[in-house]
């Protein structure tokens, strides 16, 4: 009677570690896409701001060229 009592206890306990491992294990897969889902969109925003950075040195080049000529003429 005591054997069965601590195979039911013991396979009890290994059923919940096993769980938490799951469990923990699938937090972190979590954790990594959501990692890896900032770090894309964080790559996206840099690529957009250095767009940006483009068309405004284009423009402020465009804007001296445009002063410049008209201060010639």
């Amino acid at each position: 009677m005591v054997t069965i009592v601590l195979l039911v206890a013991s396979a009890v306990m290994l059923g919940f570690a096993g769980w938490a491992t799951w469990d923990g294990h699938r937090h972190m897969l979590r954790a990594e896409a959501a990692a890896r889902q900032a770090r894309e969109h964080a790559n996206a925003a840099q690529a957009h701001a250095n767009h940006a950075r483009a068309a405004a040195d284009r423009a402020v080049a465009a804007a001296d060229a445009l002063h410049t000529t008209t201060k010639e003429n």
